[in-house]
């Protein structure tokens, strides 16, 4: 019986015919249709950068900064008293409630007040 399974083996393989296989596909040429597109979107990239660059040099210093500062600065009337790092220790594990009051009046000087008409919360909530 195994030499049966053998000999139907070997049949199937003498009967066995391979075929040719296609041709491969053309290949693309390098400059193909794709070319002319990614030569545009390079000079677009190229003519951005150029105005970009342009509009860096002849924009005065001052006015690129003014509407970031003028988000970031406190108001004129607080008081910029700087309390050391130990100072600020101490008053937090020896009086609580006076580094608590201490905080909060630093974060109203420091930060816009969120009750007024150009707040954060109110600029997000408008979008």
């Amino acid at each position: 019986m195994h030499d049966r399974g053998e000999e139907q083996f070997e049949n199937y393989l003498r009967s066995f015919r391979p075929i040719d296989p296609e041709a491969l596909p053309a290949a693309i040429p390098a400059h193909g249709a794709t070319a002319p597109r990614r030569g545009i979107a390079i000079a677009f990239a190229a003519t951005v950068c150029v105005i970009a660059a342009a509009l860096l040099l002849i924009t005065p210093p001052n006015a690129r900064l003014a509407t970031h500062r003028v988000v970031s600065e406190p108001p004129p009337e607080a008081s910029r008293t700087n309390i050391s790092t130990p100072t600020l220790t101490r008053l937090a594990l020896d009086e609580h409630d006076a580094f608590a009051e201490c905080m909060t009046e630093k974060a109203r000087l420091q930060f816009p007040p969120m009750r007024s008409d150009e707040s954060t919360l109110r600029v997000l909530a408008k979008e």
